[in-house]
């Protein structure tokens, strides 16, 4: 009895109605080890199915996440220097940059992080060892 529950068990996971799992159990010639391969096929079939959905919502989320780090620059940059890139350089420029940085893959944005990091520590170097603005190095 508890080889045939759990059998039901097996074929309730599978979508299959109790009426049918009750003609499959007893037929005399049900083979119990044929459906538990047969089971075993299907759940791992449906095991590589959500191994492939859970990949794709966690490259998913990955995505997300990136969007919002660009959305926050795009923001702060907004709010800090808005008003003044607004009126220097107009509304059109300024919003074709935000939109260009929104579009940035990830390894375009991290370069483009990267070389803003770079120029932030150079110049910062520059002013520490005192150099000219009007230096090579100050350039």
């Amino acid at each position: 009895e508890v080889d045939r529950l759990q059998d039901i068990l097996y074929y309730r996971a599978l979508g299959v109605e109790l009426a049918q799992i009750k003609e499959c159990l007893d037929n005399p010639s049900f083979d119990r080890l044929a459906a538990l391969r047969s089971h075993l096929t299907a759940l791992e079939t449906e095991q590589k199915r959500l191994q492939a959905l859970i990949r794709s919502v966690k490259d998913t989320i990955r995505a997300q996440e990136r969007n919002e780090i660009k959305k926050r620059v795009v923001a702060h940059n907004e709010q800090t220097y808005g008003a003044e890139i607004r009126a220097k350089y107009g509304d059109e420029q300024v919003d074709a940059a935000h939109a260009a940085v929104m579009g940035l893959t990830q390894a375009q944005y991290e370069e483009w992080s990267n070389l803003g990091q770079e120029i932030q520590n150079r110049l910062e170097d520059a002013v520490q060892a005192g150099l000219s603005p009007q230096s090579e190095e100050g350039q």
